[in-house]
């Protein structure tokens, strides 16, 4: 009889650790997942159905760029919590056009700008400082990147235009 506690309570606590896995699994409120962080973007903006198109890493963060389903445009800020595993911080929305939007990572703050309403091949970011006109900055966007770039300064005026191959803008 003592032999048969002994090797059951091993199992025991091994049918234990794997319930506990399971159940830890099942309750994570992170976004592992490009699928995860679209339905963490849902929940918090339940106006459109997200998809996300392009995601780009600063510090570890991950700043995405979706559409939804109605043709809004939207950022989103997934601050990073461990293990791989993300959870949302902030998403804006302004419909349909050029989002900019400005993030503080670790002690820097930072210019988000993104766009997927049309296919573009670059884009211009440009500043007003003071009374200074700095830019403007030209990025390639053929792959919808989300651009990031750090403030110029603690007050200042920031205009970006996207352009496609014809040379048609959108602002």
């Amino acid at each position: 009889m003592r032999r048969r506690t002994w090797v059951a309570a091993p199992g025991a606590l091994i049918l234990l650790a794997a319930c506990l896995l399971v159940y830890h699994a099942a309750s994570r409120n992170d976004a592992v997942t490009v699928e995860e962080r679209e339905r963490r973007l849902q929940e918090a903006m339940p106006d459109g159905s997200w998809t996300i198109v392009h995601e780009t890493e600063v510090e570890g963060y991950l700043l995405s760029g979706a559409r939804g389903g109605r043709g809004q445009s939207a950022l989103a800020v997934f601050e990073p919590i461990g293990g791989g595993r993300y959870q949302l911080r902030e998403a804006v929305s302004h419909g349909a056009g050029v989002i900019t939007n400005n993030v503080r990572i670790q002690d820097t703050w930072y210019d988000v700008i993104w766009f997927g309403g049309a296919v573009t091949e670059y884009a211009e970011v440009s500043y007003v400082v003071g009374r200074e006109s700095q830019g403007p900055y030209r990025y390639d966007t053929s792959e919808m990147e989300v651009i990031c770039r750090p403030a110029p300064a603690n007050e200042y005026s920031i205009s970006a235009a996207y352009y496609d191959g014809e040379g048609t803008q959108y602002q």
